[in-house]
């Protein structure tokens, strides 16, 4: 049985592609900027990629970004430059912010950025509510709800060393593929 996560019951949203993500792979500052500074108004779909391991802090070394227009940027953390425009990013309170399991990320990311993201909406808050369970993984939901079966080989990776791998890149851009069609 297909799980909205509104109250009412609007029509079933479009099922997004099965066709792996299109995506950049950006990994200089003024590609960064450009990009963020080139995302429409409207949601923003978000995940990290880090390491904790042998650190007291997490050591941030990708951002996915999923703008509304479907553009997906997978984004060396390492060479984002400035930090300012992330941060407005994540402070505007006029644009959504949607997170699957969003603690870690939002931790990682005022760690990084020093800005707390507002205006948020989990995926796997609003599943938990929805019945769909506590904790369902990102996988999970997207199969049960859009029908897609996505590949959950990188969950452990080292994504510390460069240059990433292809599996690595794809999983990246997996992360944030669905989680609009997730939030309608």
């Amino acid at each position: 049985m297909r799980k909205s996560f509104s109250r009412s019951t609007p029509p079933a949203p479009s099922r997004p592609s099965s066709a792996p993500p299109v995506f950049d792979w950006i990994d200089t500052p003024e590609r960064f900027h450009a990009f963020l500074a080139s995302l429409p108004g409207g949601p923003v779909a978000l995940d990290t990629e880090f390491i904790r391991e042998n650190s007291y802090y997490a050591q941030l070394e990708i951002i996915q970004i999923a703008g509304a227009d479907g553009r997906i940027a997978v984004v060396d953390a390492r060479k984002t430059g400035s930090r300012a425009p992330l941060a407005a990013l994540l402070e505007d309170p006029a644009r959504e912010k949607i997170f699957h399991s969003a603690s870690q990320d939002i931790e990682i990311l005022h760690q990084f950025t020093g800005a707390a993201p507002v205006e948020v909406f989990d995926t796997q808050l609003a599943a938990a509510m929805t019945g769909h369970g506590l904790q369902t993984a990102y996988v999970n939901l997207v199969r049960e709800i859009i029908g897609r079966r996505l590949p959950n080989t990188q969950t452990v990776s080292d994504w510390s060393r460069r240059p990433l791998t292809a599996d690595q890149l794809l999983y990246a851009a997996q992360d944030v593929q669905y989680l609009h069609a997730l939030r309608e």
